[in-house]
């Protein structure tokens, strides 16, 4: 009998496959005390056990970077790194000089850990329980002499029903194989979840039951979009969201004949139209899509696939790689934007009661000025392949500006290099102090970026991440719309270009206002390029000028939804 069970969205598409089941071994944890003559054999099973999860860890990782998937790799990356733990080490030795056998001693560090970590309140954090986990139980494997289901090894359709499922086994799974995972625990914040959406492979967590319920080689539909998984498919509910799929694909289709267009408005107003990206595949697909500019290449990846900090010359190879790849098109680098919901695994940094009002964007960089300085240098060597923009996040005042240009100019002179023409210094607007004070900053920077994602939470004073405040965060609110306008209006007066990037740059109902207030460009992820591109040329440009003036008449969200409604309606 067919049953549809509701869970969490953890990565979208519709997905179909015979249920394969990945339950992880229960193992039996010898208690018994060793004597003391063989303390020495049981470190040396624990050395070799290390030793072999390292180097299979190090391959998914190598073979992530091949791909292109930094995203995976960083997790890897933090895998190894938790692994290489040296008080990890010492308290699983510690535990083995008391006389328990190498396997219970691992056994009891692992669950010490995995206690701490629950009572962690940051959602972010705790979810770090999983590579915690992941990590030990791959070593404890190791000294048990277990295997578990290789399901790289499958070659049919399938859809992957656990309890959990480690992020070192989704990294390598085949994504015209795996058409889904089901998983009765996770969390969105999860690795696991983050690399399934990276390889578009539709999840869904917290199916309670679902081990149960599944049965090996039935029928299985997985919508992540919906957070649906339907149990024992039937032929009419596999037509059913063939049906969805297949709108979907059509919508993409209707989407095709935009691939190659300029981004213009119905009256010819051309649009720059850019892409945020993190990786070199995020910008091969970007050149297939005609985009203008790398409105937002986030740097932080660079920094989050590796066991510390990436040299000038790696960093450069990168960078170099991108402008080379863009073909004289505009890349715009931020710089160095960790600290929120980013974290470095091998920076040793004090837990904060506010994170996103912590140590982030260029606070981070100012206390580590050497790491700065290394970027920069970075950037500057890279400019001489292709058009390099550096932009600033984070930044509040003017003094904050002065002293990174400086810094940026310092090791500037001291490379020494001939360019052709000079690299433009930008600002990130998204707190309310900069907008505020953005007349000023325009005297200085050379182009402004707002970003919208934190300016709005800033601005509402409700946290994006966290679902009990979400309803109180309006992104079409009047006053952050007037904060946006007078950014633009600051921008202008000092003849400075002006882009937007965030989810407010890909929405339907703030496309029309922010191309009205004069915006002169939007960055969106590839995948909303061309929804935004088509959307644009449908508008009529003179009309949303109105916007200018409407944004002072409306007193609430959703007079001002109700406004573009009723433009989108006579465009």
């Amino acid at each position: 009998m067919t049953e549809i069970i509701k869970g969490n969205r953890g990565g979208g598409g519709i997905g179909f496959g015979t249920v394969v089941k990945y339950q992880e071994v229960v193992f039996n944890i010898d208690e018994n005390r060793i004597p003391e003559e063989e303390i020495q054999t049981e470190l040396d099973k624990l050395v070799s056990a290390v030793d072999i999860a390292r180097n299979e860890l190090i391959k998914i990782k190598e073979r992530t970077i091949q791909n292109g998937e930094y995203t995976d790799a960083a997790i890897m990356e933090a895998q190894i790194m938790m692994l290489d733990d040296p008080e990890l080490h010492q308290n699983i030795k510690n535990k083995v000089l008391n006389l328990h056998n190498v396997t219970h001693a691992l056994y009891l560090e692992k669950n010490d850990i995995i206690e701490s970590f629950e009572k962690i309140n940051d959602a972010y954090l705790r979810a770090r329980k999983q590579d915690i986990n992941d990590v030990l139980k791959r070593v404890l494997y190791k000294l048990e002499g277990h295997s578990t289901l290789d399901l790289t090894e499958l070659t049919e359709p399938s859809i992957i029903v656990a309890k959990d499922l480690p992020p070192s086994i989704v990294a390598q799974l085949d994504k015209t194989v795996i058409k889904g995972i089901v998983l009765e625990n996770g969390s969105e914040n999860s690795h696991t979840a983050i690399i399934a959406m990276s390889h578009g492979i539709p999840l869904v967590s917290n199916v309670k039951n679902a081990l149960r319920m599944a049965r090996p080689f039935d029928m299985m539909i997985v919508d992540g979009d919906n957070a649906e998984v339907v149990f024992n498919a039937s032929i009419s509910d596999t037509w059913f969201y063939l049906k969805k799929q297949s709108d979907k694909s059509k919508a993409s289709e209707r989407l095709a004949p935009y691939r190659s267009k300029i981004t213009e408005t119905k009256d010819k107003k051309r649009i720059n139209l850019g892409a945020n990206v993190s990786t070199k595949g995020t910008v091969d697909e970007s050149l297939d899509i005609n985009v203008d500019q790398v409105g937002l290449f986030r740097t932080e990846f660079v920094y989050m696939s590796r066991s510390n900090y990436p040299s000038e010359e790696e960093q450069l190879e990168i960078y170099k790689d991108v402008a080379k790849k863009m073909d004289g098109k505009p890349v715009t680098f931020r710089t160095l934007d960790v600290g929120g919901d980013k974290y470095l695994p091998y920076y040793d940094h004090d837990e904060e009661t506010n994170p996103f009002l912590g140590t982030r964007g260029i606070r981070f960089s100012l206390m580590n000025e050497h790491v700065f300085r290394t970027q920069m240098r970075a950037f500057i060597r890279a400019s001489e392949y292709g058009d390099v923009r550096v932009m600033f996040p984070m930044v509040n005042t003017v003094a904050e500006f002065k002293t990174l240009a400086r810094i940026f100019a310092e090791e500037e002179k001291k490379l020494g290099l001939s360019l052709k023409k000079r690299i433009p210094l930008g600002i990130m607007i998204e707190t309310p102090a900069a907008a505020m004070h953005a007349e000023y900053l325009a005297k200085h920077a050379d182009f402004f970026s707002i970003g919208s994602n934190d300016l709005t939470q800033f601005v509402m004073a409700a946290d994006r991440m966290n679902p009990n405040v979400s309803s109180f965060v309006e992104i079409l609110n009047p006053g952050l719309l007037k904060l946006i306008h007078y950014v633009i209006k600051c921008a202008h007066k000092e003849n400075i270009e002006v882009g937007l990037c965030g989810e407010l740059a890909h929405d339907r109902g703030a496309i029309p206002i922010l191309l009205g207030l004069g915006v002169d460009s939007l960055s969106v992820h590839p995948s909303h390029v061309l929804q935004v591109r088509k959307f644009i040329h449908e508008l009529d440009y003179e009309k949303l000028k109105a916007f200018e003036r409407h944004i002072y008449e409306v007193e609430s969200e959703s007079e001002m939804m109700d406004m573009v409604a009723m433009v989108i309606r006579h465009k």
